[in-house]
């Protein structure tokens, strides 16, 4: 009898906005092969009276619950898991849901998990807490966050984390925690090896949030240095974020227009063929856990320009696979794609460091410890 299991987080594919946490739907589309799963996703009270209660925007199945998460705008962001849990009784349907589950993966540290282990402390259930990065690294730098954190580790069944390194830190916050080291996986059959760009024009890329700590206006500082040496390349930025028209008017004025290009988001669906036209993925961030676009990179046979952050050196090889970068400083960016143009790069040597990390495995690893 296959287990049924309450899949609870914000990062899920909405009706309007379908990129939304395309991780989290390839793991639980394969996770469905052998489990039953219902999906619990807080949207932000704003836009849920907006997009699904007056737009009747929603999902059809009766399986997934969209519900409004009622907060206070930028006040008081450690009573957010409070917030969450008083939403979740005023949904009503939430609050069923959770006391009928024995199996809850909550997908997101902080509110969801901290809410999730709350409810635990009522239903009893077998709880997961799926640790993604910036939940953990960023919220823990808040001493009431980090508490937080911390009685959610430790009552959670089990903390799942996307590198060794985030496994260290969340062992830090709750050293009693039983947490395992769980990657995301590659959609192998979308990503897949093509043949590179045959031009003397170097195409970088950069795929995430447009948000400082990607370390995007330092990429295009260093690619105002390859500009003034004389470098033949192009730039594609994808993605969305606040800083967008921060980065249009420093490409401006520093006249990179002809080489650097902001194309905004894209379906899922069409990065493959961006690593095909691309030589190489640029990723100079702050922090990271194990970014899911470093791995399709790789599945395309992509090297991939990172920093030395996070899970990333769990999964980038200097010169094998990729450049790892000291930091996220211009020059450094400068310096080490100037490295990559010196490699010699093998399409399958690459496709095979990752041939292990498949989402049958990623997914096949979270039901085992639904037991």
């Amino acid at each position: 009898m296959k287990k049924e299991i309450l899949f609870f987080s914000n990062l899920y594919p909405l009706p309007w906005e379908q990129t939304r946490g395309q991780f989290n739907l390839q793991q639980t589309a394969h996770m469905e092969a052998q489990a039953n799963l219902s999906y619990l996703i807080p949207v932000s009270f704003v836009t849920w009276f907006k997009k699904v209660l007056i737009g009747r925007e929603n999902y059809a199945q009766k399986n997934i619950c969209l519900f409004p998460f009622f907060y206070i705008p930028g006040f008081g962001r450690s009573l957010n898991p409070l917030f969450m849990l008083i939403s979740i009784v005023i949904s009503i349907k939430p609050l069923l849901w959770f006391a009928k589950h024995k199996y809850v993966l909550a997908s997101w540290a902080y509110p969801e998990g901290v809410t999730a282990a709350m409810l635990k402390k009522i239903f009893g259930f077998n709880l997961t807490i799926d640790c993604l990065g910036s939940d953990v690294n960023v919220h823990s730098l808040c001493p009431k966050r980090k508490k937080q954190l911390a009685f959610a580790f430790k009552h959670a069944t089990t903390v799942a984390t996307k590198s060794n390194a985030l496994a260290a830190k969340v062992l830090e916050i709750a050293s009693s925690a039983k947490v395992r080291t769980i990657y995301n996986g590659v959609n192998f059959e979308r990503f897949n090896v093509d043949k590179k760009p045959d031009s003397s024009k170097l195409k970088l890329l950069f795929i995430g949030n447009l948000i400082p700590t990607k370390g995007v206006f330092e990429l295009l500082a260093a690619a105002k240095l390859l500009k003034d040496k004389n470098v033949d390349f192009e730039l594609s930025l994808i993605g969305k974020g606040p800083e967008k028209n921060k980065l249009a008017i420093y490409i401006e004025q520093n006249a990179l227009q002809n080489r650097v290009k902001i194309i905004g988001a894209i379906p899922h669906a069409q990065l493959n063929k961006w690593f095909a036209n691309s030589h190489a993925l640029i990723l100079p961030s702050y922090r990271e856990g194990v970014p899911n676009v470093i791995m399709e990179a790789l599945a395309t046979g992509t090297p991939v320009v990172a920093t030395s952050v996070g899970g990333i050196p769990e999964v980038i090889t200097n010169k094998v696979n990729g450049i790892l970068l000291n930091s996220y400083q211009p020059e450094n960016i400068y310096q080490g794609i100037m490295q990559f143009t010196e490699q010699n790069w093998s399409s399958e040597s690459i496709v095979k460091s990752i041939e292990h990390l498949t989402w049958q495995n990623t997914s096949e690893q979270f039901l085992r410890e639904f037991t």
